[in-house]
């Protein structure tokens, strides 16, 4: 195994089991939503979901959150395919960034998200903005996906809200 690749792994189980200690460690104290409201989902152990409309169309996705991972050093980040070296094109690809804040839960993100050939709405590609947060308040990782765009330089605003988990 080449140092870059272990490196890259070592850092991001490092990364992980921070951000897991710091996120239950510290509660943010200034009411952010946990739960419910912005956030409905929860996921049980090992799993990975996405549910909502795009364009009009139902969204529901369920699978396994193996591969995936987050980060609370900034950046900061999320990926439903952290630990792969290639994206698998069968499954969906999530990846989220924001500035992270130790002492808060809820935090402003943008990403992408690659539909898988799999999902609905296969290999559509979307850009998140405006809207989209992620949220450490529970046990699981949850995110409400907003201001969707697509297209060249994703300049094409797209219908649609989408919420999920990863635990």
């Amino acid at each position: 195994m080449e140092a870059s690749t272990v490196m890259r792994k070592t850092s991001l189980g490092l990364g992980l089991l921070a951000g897991l200690l710091l996120s239950t460690a510290c509660g943010d104290g200034k009411g952010n939503s946990h739960g419910g409201g912005s956030f409905p989902l929860s996921c049980k152990d090992g799993e990975f979901k996405i549910e909502g409309t795009i364009a009009g169309q139902a969204v529901l996705m369920h699978g396994l959150s193996a591969g995936g991972g987050y980060w609370r050093l900034n950046p900061a980040g999320f990926s439903s395919q952290a630990s792969n070296l290639a994206v698998d094109p069968a499954h969906t690809s999530l990846a989220l960034a924001w500035q992270d804040d130790f002492l808060k839960d809820t935090f402003a993100a943008t990403g992408t998200l690659l539909m898988g050939t799999a999902d609905p709405l296969p290999g559509k590609e979307y850009c998140l903005g405006a809207g989209t947060q992620v949220d450490f308040g529970q046990d699981d990782l949850r995110f409400v996906l907003k201001g969707l765009t697509q297209g060249p330089g994703c300049q094409t605003p797209v219908s649609g809200d989408l919420v999920g988990c990863w635990m």
